[in-house]
């Protein structure tokens, strides 16, 4: 069953707070993250709700991490759209790994201890 965008917007969100990076930047919808290169998620850009052109989003990113002598990475969530793909392709972005997120339900919200 196909996941919902304001799903995995929270979740999204959710993995941002719990892996926090030592500087971020939201623009047009997209998160810029920065945490001097320890891993991806924490230094890379994501979408999380993009409203301006991906073309302007790359740019400034490039910008925002060749500030910071690091390279932009992009992390493709379907909140991004299809236009990034084929955009970082065209540029000689190469994909590293697909990562998969899996959910499940936790059964009803209970009051009190187990019992």
């Amino acid at each position: 069953m196909p996941i919902s965008l304001d799903i995995i917007r929270t979740l999204e969100t959710c993995a941002s707070h719990a892996w926090p990076a030592l500087s971020t930047t939201h623009t047009g919808g997209w998160t810029f993250r920065f945490a001097n290169g320890y891993t991806k998620r924490a230094n890379s850009v994501h979408a999380i709700a993009p409203t301006e052109h991906f073309g302007t989003i790359q740019t400034a990113a490039e910008v925002w991490y060749a500030e910071r002598d690091r390279p932009a990475i992009f992390r493709l969530s379907p909140l991004a759209g299809d236009e990034p793909d084929a955009r970082l392709a065209v540029a000689g972005y190469a994909r590293i790994e697909d990562v998969g997120v899996y959910t499940m339900s936790l059964g009803p919200r209970t009051e009190g201890p187990p019992r």
